[in-house]
C-alpha cells in the first residue's frame, strides 16, 4: 500500500477496518484481524470443552437426552475458527456477490485477493451510511421504507432462493 490509515474506520471483536490506497491508486478497505486471536480462542475453547464434559455428565434435566453438550461445543468451536479465517470470509463474499449479481440495488464490495490472507481481508472501498443514521439517510434522499423493504427482501432471497445466508450485511 502507498497509504494506510492507522486510525480504523470501524472496529469489531475480531478485527478493525482501515482505509488504504494500493500502489495502483485504488482506495480500499482493509480488515485486519486482532493479534493472537487464535491463541485466545484456543485457551477459551479449552476451558469450554471442560465445561461441556461436565455438563454432559451432570445434566439431569428432563430434556437432557435431546442434547449432547460435547457435540454442541464441537460444532460451535468449528464455526468460531471459521470466523477467523478471512479467506473463508472472502469466499463467502464472492458467493454472496454471485448470488446477487442481477440485483442492482445490492452492492457487494469486491474482494482484492492479492492483498488478502487468513488474517487480512482487502476489499473495494464502498462508503455508506449506517442504517441507524436516519438523518443522513433522509438527507441523501433515500426512502427508509424502501430500505426496510429491500433489506427484508434481501434476507428472504438469501434464505429462500439461495439457501446461503450471509449474516454480516454492512
Amino acid at each position: 500500500f502507498i497509504e494506510f490509515n492507522k486510525e480504523p474506520i470501524a472496529a469489531a471483536s475480531l478485527g478493525q477496518v482501515h482505509l488504504a490506497t494500493t500502489r495502483d491508486g485504488e482506495r480500499v478497505a482493509v480488515k485486519v484481524q486482532r493479534p493472537a486471536l487464535k491463541e485466545l480462542f484456543d485457551a477459551d475453547l479449552a476451558n469450554l470443552k471442560v465445561l461441556a464434559e461436565i455438563l454432559y455428565k451432570l445434566d439431569s434435566s428432563p430434556d437432557s437426552m435431546l442434547r449432547d453438550w460435547r457435540e454442541i461445543f464441537e460444532s460451535n468451536a468449528r464455526i468460531i475458527y471459521e470466523e477467523i479465517d478471512y479467506t473463508k470470509e472472502a469466499k463467502n463474499g464472492r458467493k454472496f456477490a454471485d448470488n446477487f449479481a442481477s440485483y442492482d440495488w445490492v452492492k457487494v464490495p469486491e474482494v482484492r485477493t492479492k492483498f488478502s490472507s487468513q488474517k487480512v481481508l482487502t476489499m473495494e472501498y464502498v462508503p455508506g451510511i449506517k442504517i441507524s443514521d436516519t438523518k443522513k439517510i433522509d438527507a441523501a434522499g433515500f426512502s427508509r421504507a424502501d430500505l426496510a423493504r429491500q433489506s427484508g427482501e434481501a434476507f428472504m432471497i438469501q434464505l429462500l432462493r439461495h439457501g446461503f445466508f450471509h449474516c454480516d450485511p454492512h
